[in-house]
């Protein structure tokens, strides 16, 4: 497992619209993209607020070394680097962002999935308390917890299960095989040819239930 953070980002994210910012989500995701196709062994990434987590196995055939070899300091400087280089691609005209980033092992299906639902829960705390802070104000819900909160907002017309899933449940990064069109031509006797081509691609959705996605649809690729 890889995480990559945002660094000091309730600073670099001033000025941007409350209590969430479909822009910014967009270039998270973006971010979480490139770190999938940049880095082999990548099964899919879970991005919630200014952080994505990668998940990697070594699983990825016999002539393919796992990303870098395994080597942690060199895991962590490079995703950290692509994911700034990337993310403030879509930023021309901010500050520059920072990104830090963590790498430890997970060893069955199971630790990924309860490491997944621990950051979806972190993620649906971190949106109720964003939106009571926007739509109540903090000394409003000061001391509340999150299910007061969610109470709080209903009863001003704030229904939590109806807000964009993909910020209060946060996205899955996953690859989907895509058919597409491609014309090429022969290096032997020029001639032009037209085929269909099957190709991974990534895509990116929101989560409703991370931990049971993802025990459900790695099970039988990740044996236990």
């Amino acid at each position: 497992m890889v995480r990559v953070d945002g660094r000091a980002f309730h600073t670099w994210t001033r000025g941007l619209p409350k209590p969430y910012s479909s822009a910014f989500m967009y270039a998270m995701d973006v971010t979480a993209i490139r770190l999938c196709e940049e880095f082999s062994g990548a099964v899919c990434a879970y991005v919630q607020s200014d952080e994505i987590s990668v998940i990697f196995t070594d699983l990825i055939g016999d002539t393919t070394e796992p990303v870098f070899g395994w080597r942690l300091p060199k895991i962590i400087s490079l995703t950290a680097s692509q994911a700034a280089v990337q993310f403030n691609s879509c930023w021309p005209d901010r500050p520059p962002a920072l990104f830090d980033s963590r790498a430890f092992p997970l060893g069955s299906v199971e630790d990924v999935a309860d490491y997944l639902r621990w950051r979806q829960d972190d993620c649906r705390r971190n949106a109720v308390s964003m939106l009571s802070h926007h739509h109540l104000g903090k000394k409003a819900v000061h001391g509340v917890g999150t299910r007061g909160r969610v109470e709080l907002l209903a009863a001003e017309g704030v229904v939590v299960d109806e807000v964009d899933r993909g910020f209060t449940q946060g996205r899955i990064v996953e690859p989907m095989k895509r058919t597409e069109t491609v014309t090429y031509t022969r290096k032997d006797d020029g001639t032009e040819h037209t085929i269909e081509a099957e190709r991974n691609v990534w895509s990116v959705g929101p989560s409703e239930f991370i931990r049971n996605w993802f025990y459900d649809t790695h099970i039988e690729r990740f044996p236990t």
